[in-house]
């Protein structure tokens, strides 16, 4: 069906304490509360949901694990796309949530099942009134990915906000022409917007880290700590009407 962009007024969330990287990524202070498959399993949106999304095997579960001093609290596997629905963690003293997302780009888990995730995804980007923020996840050794590319350019048209983080920079030849690149290809999805969409989100913020080296996690940890504790506001989101 036709999309259409509408604003949408988040409801008013309870008020956390004082906010800071110490205390929001206190050891064993997050749990998984839900892992769902459709969104009418999705945990009641009263809290702010930091989002990550990534192609299947670019390290999201690790790096959940790593961000959160935990080696098991997300499940891992060597075998992409392992992470088949919305994982929601939530802290236990703070009114935030993080969301591990299904992985996208693995054609072994099937045609039909990769569409279901991919709508799933596409749901919950657009009709979540809490998410307060996306992290891109872009394998650092190999730059964006023709996939990455698509998922870009669907967050320009519907005008979702997201910030890239590069994962396995351990592993990377060259981090500065991969951010070169990926700054590149977003200026060239802007610039071809139709004036329809022109409330794109502004260029993002690129963050590279590494599990391995801890390379990153500081500044990251900074980041969704700021975001996490920024007050929700009005945005625009493409819902299908």
């Amino acid at each position: 069906m036709e999309q259409h962009a509408i604003r949408i007024s988040h409801p008013p969330l309870p008020t956390s304490p004082s906010m800071t990287v110490r205390s929001l990524f206190a050891k064993d202070a997050w749990t998984m509360v839900r892992r769902a498959t459709h969104m009418s399993m999705a945990p009641h949106p009263s809290h702010r949901e930091i989002a990550f999304l990534g192609r299947s095997n670019v390290g999201k579960s690790s790096l959940l694990n790593a961000l959160l001093y935990r080696k098991t609290l997300a499940p891992t596997s060597t075998k992409p796309g392992c992470t088949r629905a919305l994982h929601f963690y939530e802290h236990a003293h703070m009114n935030v949530r993080l969301v591990d997302m299904p992985g996208y780009g693995y054609a072994g888990i099937g045609k039909k099942h990769a569409s279901a995730l991919s709508m799933l995804g596409q749901h919950y980007l657009l009709r979540r009134e809490t998410l307060c923020c996306l992290f891109l996840l872009v394998d650092g050794r190999h730059g964006i990915h023709k996939t990455d590319q698509g998922i870009v350019a669907w967050l320009c048209e519907h005008a979702v906000p997201y910030h890239i983080v590069m994962t396995k920079c351990d592993k990377a030849k060259d981090l500065d022409t991969c951010k070169k690149s990926i700054e590149t290809h977003q200026h060239v999805m802007r610039s071809s917007l139709s004036p329809i969409r022109s409330s794109a989100p502004p260029l993002t913020t690129i963050c590279a880290v590494s599990v391995k080296s801890k390379e990153g996690l500081s500044t990251l940890r900074r980041q969704i700590a700021i975001r996490a504790s920024s007050p929700m506001a009005s945005s625009p989101r493409a819902l299908s009407m």
